[in-house]
């Protein structure tokens, strides 16, 4: 790849993630996949596209402030070259400021907008001039619109947060969804200890330990994760430590039962066949043949015997299933609140509207897969979010309607086995439930219930 193009690939991801309509990983996933980008192309593309959106809003305030027409107004292609500028110069210590502006001028020129090649060097010496007072201005504003602002968050958002969470603990919450995440893995144990995995993967990147668990661990300046050795042998699992803590908390046992309602990628499904140590049967379930590709890919390349796939939709009864399984694990389309780090779109694309959207589905799904449950069985309620009402709510209506079923208070001494020595995991377990909150955690946010079955 030419050298010094960087910028106009990231202009261009950045108009096919505005026509396209989809998260910013996936587009870029597609561009290193098919552009022969080096390791530090890659690295400058995806801190770019992903702190710019991670502060978008908080990015056109300080457009507003010094352009007369304002961001909304904008040709779009000269809006993103703003932002992706703004950025550099505001957060990017290492970028030069005149570097900054000067690319962003090539980029107006390369789109032949030369009559606007002044417009943009302007707006952008202003902001540089100006850069050290938007955080006074910030700062008067109410606090609902500063949190927005600052952390580039719906304004509906971070209302309907702030009625659930004191403005400290929001602020907290969101200042650590800034901070770049590293790539977490969970090791295959089926294959490999997580000290030889250790040994394999530091000739090909950083690592890191986990926070909560001793299998798992954090993985950064690598080149891509299929050039990877071990992750080619399937010798580990790329899966968040929140997302582990549903395997340890269902805690199956030989020739246990399972289904995963909705799989996709199969991460939890597969750390289940791997503590059945091959042993019981796991059903790994997802609504499209494209899910479904994702989750036997890593069920391959991890080398599962124990895990089938199958095309199943969580909201309709397969009567075949009825009171057949051991564990059923409910991960439920969320809001995604607990993934700002990874999936920093999720803070301007999700809307209070649609969080009310997902309520009735997720309740739908709920009352749905509970029929697959054994008498004396368990089913995990789990979700990717901070938000109570997709949480603690749905399981107490839940449980409110089904009286054939209880909470059982997750307790660390059933996977102690698997935390960090010493790591006192039942702080973050309230009133029986786990609720993870990435300002204290440092994982992804997560919520996990375990509903059990009375036996007849």
């Amino acid at each position: 790849m030419i050298k010094g193009s960087e910028r106009n690939y990231t202009l261009k991801i950045f108009e096919d993630i505005a026509k396209k309509e989809i998260f910013a990983n996936q587009v870029i996933d597609d561009y290193f996949y098919l552009y022969d980008f080096d390791k530090q192309q890659k690295s400058f593309i995806s801190k770019l596209v992903y702190g710019t959106i991670e502060n978008i809003k908080y990015i056109d305030f300080c457009l507003n402030q010094v352009s007369k027409i304002k961001v909304n107004k904008m040709k779009p292609v000269i809006r993103h070259i703003l932002r992706m500028s703004v950025y550099q110069l505001l957060f990017m210590d290492k970028v030069p400021s005149h570097a900054a502006i000067n690319e962003a001028v090539k980029l107006v020129e390369m789109r032949k907008l030369f009559q606007l090649k002044g417009f943009v060097n302007g707006v952008l010496r202003s902001v540089e001039r100006k850069k050290d007072t938007f955080a006074e201005i910030l700062s008067k504003l109410p606090i609902q619109e500063r949190l927005s602002t600052q952390y580039s968050i719906n304004m509906d958002v971070t209302g309907y947060l702030l009625k659930q969470y004191t403005s400290d603990e929001l602020e907290n919450f969101l200042q650590q969804s800034l901070i770049q995440k590293e790539t977490c893995i969970r090791t295959n144990l089926l294959k490999i200890d997580s000290i030889a995995l250790t040994k394999k993967i530091s000739k090909q990147a950083i690592i890191k330990k986990g926070h909560l668990l001793k299998d798992s661990m954090y993985i950064s300046d690598y080149d891509a994760m299929n050039k990877i050795d071990s992750f080619n042998r399937g010798e580990f699992q790329v899966q968040d430590e929140s997302s582990t803590l549903v395997g340890f908390v269902a805690d199956p046992k030989a020739d246990d039962v399972v289904i995963d309602v909705c799989a996709a990628p199969g991460g939890k499904s597969t750390h289940i066949a791997q503590l059945l140590n091959g042993k019981g049967k796991v059903l790994a379930c997802d609504i499209s043949e494209a899910k479904l590709t994702r989750i036997n890919e890593n069920i391959n390349r991890l080398g599962l015997i124990n895990i089938d796939s199958i095309i199943c939709d969580a909201t309709t009864f397969v009567p075949d299933y009825k009171n057949q399984f051991d564990i059923v694990l409910a991960d439920v389309p969320c809001s995604g609140l607990g993934l700002l780090r990874t999936k920093p779109d999720i803070k301007t694309n999700m809307t209070v509207d649609k969080i009310k959207s997902l309520i009735p589905l997720q309740q739908e799904i709920l009352q749905n897969v509970s029929l697959y449950v054994k008498p004396g069985g368990t089913l995990i309620y789990s979700t990717c979010t901070i938000n109570k009402k997709e949480n603690r709510a749905q399981v107490n209506e839940f449980l409110e309607a089904n009286k054939e079923f209880y909470l059982e208070t997750i307790t660390s001494d059933k996977f102690v086995h698997g935390l960090m020595d010493g790591y006192q995991f039942d702080n973050h377990i309230i009133d029986g439930c786990i609720e993870l909150i990435t300002d204290s955690q440092l994982t992804d946010g997560f919520f996990i219930a375990k509903l059990k079955r009375k036996e007849v």
